[in-house]
């Protein structure tokens, strides 16, 4: 807007090309390296691996995925904000002037020294996108969490620490909020709103909000309910219900925020906890009692209790209301919600561990030992596996 420089990206030797994406820079070096910058001039990463210069480079549309050409036989697709090599294909070709994507991010271009123009066809994962900070997580003694928006562009990295803020689209650090030293925190996202509360901390809501150039804001916290050493263990996709624990009273308290009407369970050695996404009930479980519990949200009564004999260690809803996963650890359990029936599973070790739904109810991601799955949501058969 005024011409200043509001960054410098420092460099021992000529550069063939650069790009930027977001708050990424790609610079192409004709020391053979690749180098990226964040949009302040600082480096994160330093790809190598071509064997001549000049390097051109050049952003997928709307994506941290980087494709660098050089005058080797090297076609090179790279995660930058992982610092990782995803694909790499050896393809003689006539020196390029520049490179450039269509507007799908399906095609790669190359202009040559005589006018023409190669195209290398890339077709994008169409199950998974890779999205990551720029940077490695810090990570504290104690196990930490994260939460994402619904969408997945936003994630909150949870330790006794801090939250972290990211922006994966841009892979850029939005906002890191400190509170009491070593007090345990959580955050869970709504449409519109990041809620954050913990041990030694009130809940907080903090408007969410991009501009026109799609920079992510975040607005002041506002206290929303008065109460210490509550956790936030879910928020419904309308952000108008929330689920807390309290360990010291040994309750469940589901908050409406509009109204600040609360309802409260008794579970003490709170564990597992689901709320219906028409706010008519909610399941809990407890590491000192066996079972499901579920709960009428009109008047707080007990109306039927699942896996009787069973530690529930996790229970998750699809997202069309109609489908309950429990897991036990050892077990899995499918219940219809419409009558309480449940339904069979496929036969073998089916694991459903750490359970996520997808946005369009398609698949099932579960977390395993040293991998993640991607299931049907239906009939749960894998569909993916990503080793870790």
């Amino acid at each position: 807007a005024d011409g200043k420089v509001i960054a410098t990206c420092t460099h021992e030797d000529a550069l063939g090309s650069v790009d930027w994406s977001s708050e990424l820079i790609a610079t192409g070096c004709d020391d053979y390296f690749i180098y990226i910058w964040d949009a302040k001039g600082k480096r994160h990463r330093r790809l190598s691996g071509h064997e001549a210069y000049p390097i051109r480079v050049s952003f997928r549309p709307r994506s941290q995925e980087l494709m660098s050409i050089s005058r080797d036989v090297h076609v090179r697709l790279w995660h930058v904000a992982r610092g990782e090599e995803l694909v790499r294909h050896d393809l003689p070709h006539e020196p390029y002037t520049r490179v450039w994507w269509n507007e799908a991010g399906t095609q790669f271009f190359g202009a040559t020294e005589d006018g023409g123009a190669d195209v290398y066809p890339v077709t994008p994962s169409p199950i998974l996108q890779v999205l990551a900070p720029s940077e490695e997580e810090p990570h504290t003694e104690n196990f930490g969490s994260a939460a994402l928006s619904a969408d997945g562009s936003i994630a909150a990295v949870i330790d006794e620490a801090s939250v972290r803020v990211w922006d994966l689209t841009s892979a850029r650090l939005v906002t890191e909020l400190t509170g009491h030293p070593n007090s345990w925190r959580s955050a869970h996202f709504s449409p519109d709103q990041l809620w954050t509360c913990g041990w030694d901390e009130q809940l907080t809501s903090r408007a969410l909000s991009r501009d026109a150039q799609g920079r992510l804001t975040i607005g002041p916290a506002t206290s929303r309910h008065p109460d210490y050493g509550c956790i936030l263990r879910s928020v419904s996709a309308d952000g108008q219900a929330l689920v807390l624990s309290n360990n010291n009273t040994g309750k469940f308290i589901v908050l409406w925020p509009q109204t600040s009407h609360t309802l409260q369970v008794s579970e003490p050695g709170n564990l597992a906890t689901q709320l219906s996404h028409d706010h008519t009930w909610l399941l809990t479980s407890s590491y000192q009692k066996t079972g499901a519990r579920i709960w009428s949200l009109s008047d707080g009564k007990l109306l039927r209790t699942l896996c009787e004999r069973d530690t529930i260690i996790q229970a998750i809803l699809r997202p069309d209301g109609q489908r309950l996963l429990v897991n036990t650890g050892k077990h899995g359990y499918a219940f219809r919600t419409s009558d309480w029936t449940e339904e069979k599973l496929p036969a073998g070790d089916l694991q459903l561990e750490s359970m996520t739904f997808s946005p369009d109810a398609r698949h099932l991601a579960t977390l395993g030992d040293d991998h993640i799955r991607l299931r049907d949501s239906i009939t749960l058969e894998d569909k993916l596996r990503l080793t870790l």
